[in-house]
């Protein structure tokens, strides 16, 4: 046989190697997304089940610290990386992987959720009684610093309501929408004006901010719901300003998004 022949056959066979080796590896990527998504949603199923069992039990047993724990773990934590994976799978499943159940998408979020823990744990069991605010004599302060179960289901049908909001935006702008601001506009990306959009025109900021500000006083936390209400607001503002920036430049949208920005409101106070 020729050189030039057995030269050809050798890197005809070294770029077949090389196109088995790039498959076996995208099926070992793949495996093991599957494998990471399974264990994270059995993990969340597991304490989905836990939660409903507190709330059982607390409301049951009269009482109001389990039940208004297992509200606050089901309305603001489970419900929140559950449905976060599923809008994601169901506007843009080409994207979906295990991050976007957002379990641990960053270090803030982590100690913001541990500190309310905390917070609430030391108000429950640590704070002498004498010390706490007694609902006879300031009953506003009483219904919203207080673990009771009236502020317990009132904050959590409201957190509900509201993070239920960011969900049916995320849904509505479909593959439009991006956890992440893009710089560059993608040729299938469209400006959306319709639904929530009409009168919003961030309307999962929307639903998140005023979820964030009711999601602590499920737990009564005075100094988490101050705090976390601040963090939240400070956030927003400098995200959208820039977003807003960024969507009025000539390459994205310019003249329309100004146009759409003058007739609807963010629904975030000062913003």
């Amino acid at each position: 046989m020729p050189p030039h022949c057995r030269a050809n056959q050798n890197s005809s066979a070294e770029g077949e190697e090389e196109v088995e080796e790039v498959r076996r590896i995208n099926r070992e990527l793949r495996r093991n997304l599957i494998l990471e998504t399974a264990l994270i949603a059995f993990a969340l199923g597991a304490l989905t089940v836990a939660s409903v069992v507190l709330v059982v039990y607390g409301w049951r047993a009269h009482q109001d610290e389990l039940f208004a724990l297992g509200m606050y773990l089901l309305v603001t934590q489970l419900a929140f990386h559950i449905f976060e994976f599923l809008a994601a799978a169901l506007t843009r499943p080409h994207d979906t992987h295990p991050d976007a159940f957002m379990v641990l998408h960053s270090t803030p979020y982590l100690v913001a959720s541990g500190t309310a823990l905390l917070e609430f744990l030391l108000e429950v069991y640590a704070v002498p009684e004498a010390l706490k605010v007694a609902p006879h004599h300031h009953p506003i302060l009483g219904l919203l610093f207080r673990v009771n179960r009236a502020s317990t289901l009132l904050f959590s049908v409201l957190v509900a309501v509201f993070y239920g909001i960011r969900v049916v935006s995320m849904l509505q702008c479909g593959a439009n929408f991006s956890l992440i601001i893009e710089h560059e506009r993608r040729s299938s990306h469209k400006l959306v004006t319709h639904g929530l959009y009409r009168y919003l025109r961030h309307p999962a900021y929307f639903g998140w901010f005023w979820r964030t500000c009711c999601a602590q006083l499920i737990l009564a936390n005075p100094i988490s719901a101050v705090a976390h209400a601040g963090v939240t607001w400070y956030f927003f503002r400098s995200r959208i300003a820039y977003e807003e920036a960024t969507l009025q430049r000539a390459d994205y949208f310019g003249d329309t998004y100004t146009r759409y920005k003058e007739r609807t409101i963010v629904g975030i106070p000062f913003l």
